[in-house]
């Protein structure tokens, strides 16, 4: 997605999962590596929306404490044909132990935990937000890698966009307003197939366990932008 502010435009990616395959390697699977997958639609994205700024949300990595192998081999290199095209900043997510130690030499990469673009806060979404984002508009956040998977549905196995509006103090204690929070589906559309995938499992962001009960407005959106459910839909997503 993109946000303008009064100064630039952002182009916003997270969930690379750079390196997941190897977890299937180490099992006898075969698996191309889809870090240029990666590239080519992130080049597309450059192209299209002419960005100043790139800002990516975090689990650039795969594995969580330590560097694997195949991260050392891919990652720097990817990170520094990025960072030759456009200003590139980082969120950290959950999965980027040791993150710092891949970043190409002399690039201009920064690490942050989390960031304000004016009215606009970007996480991860792992962990709750800082206090000092209590102001905020919009919360955009990754993580979640929302994936339709409704029985029957032709839809299902599609990445999917999330917004939705709360109440403020949901997140934020005795703060008043509502907040809106964009869910970006995960950037490795390979994320999104089946077999890569748990089902089951609880919500893993902490915002949205907080506020799922008590939704003002909700929407799950297609990556081609059409919206097929409202908040009823999003027991199917997350």
């Amino acid at each position: 997605m993109t946000v303008e502010t009064r100064t630039e435009k952002v182009l916003i990616i997270g969930d690379l999962h750079i390196g997941f395959e190897e977890r299937y390697i180490k099992e006898g699977l075969l698996i191309e590596a889809s870090v240029n997958k990666i590239m080519a639609d992130l080049l597309v994205l450059l192209k299209k929306h002419t960005p100043d700024r790139l800002i990516m949300l975090g689990d650039i990595k795969d594995s969580f404490y330590k560097v694997t192998p195949s991260e050392w081999r891919i990652i720097p290199d990817f990170l520094a044909r990025v960072s030759k095209m456009i200003r590139t900043d980082i969120v950290v997510g959950n999965h980027d132990g040791g993150l710092k130690h891949l970043l190409p030499k002399n690039s201009e990469i920064r690490l942050f935990k989390f960031l304000n673009l004016y009215n606009v806060a970007l996480l991860h979404g792992h962990t709750k937000p800082d206090s000092s984002l209590v102001n905020m508009d919009k919360i955009i956040i990754g993580h979640v890698h929302p994936t339709y998977s409704k029985r029957g549905s032709p839809l299902s196995g599609n990445p999917m966009w999330i917004i939705v509006k709360a109440r403020r103090d949901l997140i934020f204690e005795g703060a008043d307003g509502i907040v809106e929070i964009v869910v970006v589906p995960s950037f490795n559309k390979e994320l999104s197939l089946p077999s890569y995938r748990s089902e089951g499992r609880k919500i893993i962001s902490p915002i949205l366990r907080k506020i799922q009960n008590a939704l003002e407005e909700g929407y799950v959106i297609t990556l081609d932008g059409d919206i097929i459910g409202d908040e009823s839909s999003l027991k199917y997503v997350i």
